[in-house]
């Protein structure tokens, strides 16, 4: 058998080929990460003209009041409690959360919906048609028994769609609860900071100012974000905002949904917008999966984490590291927090535990579906 040996000149053009086709490659890299930067740059600059306009206010104190009681009570979160009487409630890799104050009840955040499981309301109340499935959080809502006509505030921390629903949500602006009977929001407000629907519900849109929302309630005021995910799908900034209740004779209580805005910036806008009120507590989701595998959304087998790559640290280049999670822990702490809650659904079981060990049982949650603290 005989093989004809390729020209030299074919393999001259192929290595030719190849070579331009690298360089082309790494030079559209370089650009894009020359944009991203540039982006980064620019919305970092931004979050400081309008931390200090917001310090220039003097903050609104002024008609805050404060509650007696708070209890927060996980619906979705990666971790789940075991109920006493065997009933499944359900965790993903989501946010949502039941807070309750003196006169208040907020829904904050409304989960991943990603993917379904038995819905155990009445057959009159499911979808025949999907056989009857729904989100997690309808079955955890009702196994928990919360209804939804006894809410009075909706709050979303920002757009994603581990929070308001899953990705069909995202992209329409919309806030989705799953198959069968949508969840019964007539009438109440939404608190956003990006204009968002759901039948039923009137939405306002927060800006960076602060803003009362209720009797001890106030949105510290969205802050934005330039995220890897935002560059790559240019969506730009992510703009999220948090939760703050002021608990009497205790301080401000910050509710966090990812902490895209980091640990710095939420702690410095509590202190501007409350600058007479102790700080209290921060929980929620803090977006610490590190180190790189341990996160919640695997891709490509596992081979890379898109929680640590796309929404944390400045870039794949600039990851976030265990360092400045451990910065971002003694922020906290020299803060005067007597209350620090953390979320699986973003952050790994290595931090979380690490964390558990430094601040101790007497400061530390970790959050867990069905498991509430007050």
């Amino acid at each position: 058998i005989s093989v004809t040996p390729r020209p030299k000149s074919t393999m001259v053009r192929c290595r030719s080929a190849f070579a331009v086709s690298s360089l082309l490659i790494a030079l559209g890299v370089g650009m894009f990460m020359h944009k991203h930067d540039a982006s980064y740059e620019a919305t970092e600059r931004l979050a400081k003209e309008q931390e200090a306009a917001v310090a220039a206010s003097g903050g609104i104190e002024s008609g805050l009041g404060s509650t007696k009681s708070l209890t927060i009570l996980p619906l979705i979160d990666w971790y789940t409690k075991k109920t006493e009487d065997d009933k499944p409630l359900y965790g993903e890799a989501g946010v949502s959360m039941l807070v309750k104050t003196d006169k208040d009840t907020i829904l904050f955040d409304f989960g991943f919906g990603k993917d379904l499981v038995p819905d155990p309301r009445p057959s009159d109340e499911r979808d025949t048609k999907n056989a009857n499935m729904t989100s997690r959080l309808v079955a955890n809502m009702h196994t928990l028994g919360v209804d939804s006509k006894d809410l009075t505030i909706l709050f979303l921390s920002h757009r994603h769609l581990d929070h308001m629903g899953g990705l069909h949500a995202m992209r329409t602006n919309t806030i989705y609860t799953g198959p069968g009977k949508p969840l019964d929001f007539d009438g109440l407000t939404l608190w956003a900071p990006t204009n968002t629907s759901y039948p039923g519900v009137t939405t306002r849109v927060v800006g960076a100012e602060p803003k009362l929302i209720g009797e001890a309630l106030a949105s510290i005021g969205s802050i934005p974000r330039q995220l890897f995910l935002g560059s790559v799908i240019a969506t730009g900034p992510i703009l999220e905002h948090s939760l703050a209740v002021n608990v009497q004779g205790k301080g401000i209580v910050i509710i966090v949904g990812c902490g895209h805005q980091t640990v710095k910036h939420i702690v410095q806008r509590a202190r501007h917008a409350f600058p007479n009120t102790p700080f209290y507590g921060i929980l929620g989701g803090l977006h610490y999966p590190v180190p790189h595998g341990h996160g919640r959304l695997p891709l490509l087998g596992g081979l890379l984490e898109a929680q640590y790559l796309l929404g944390s640290g400045k870039s794949p280049m600039e990851p976030l590291t265990l360092e400045q999670v451990e910065e971002e822990r003694k922020a906290i702490s020299a803060a005067g927090a007597h209350l620090v809650g953390l979320g699986g659904h973003d952050s790994s079981s290595d931090v979380i535990e690490a964390w558990r060990e430094r601040f101790g049982s007497a400061i530390f949650r970790t959050l867990r579906v069905g498991e509430s603290f007050t």
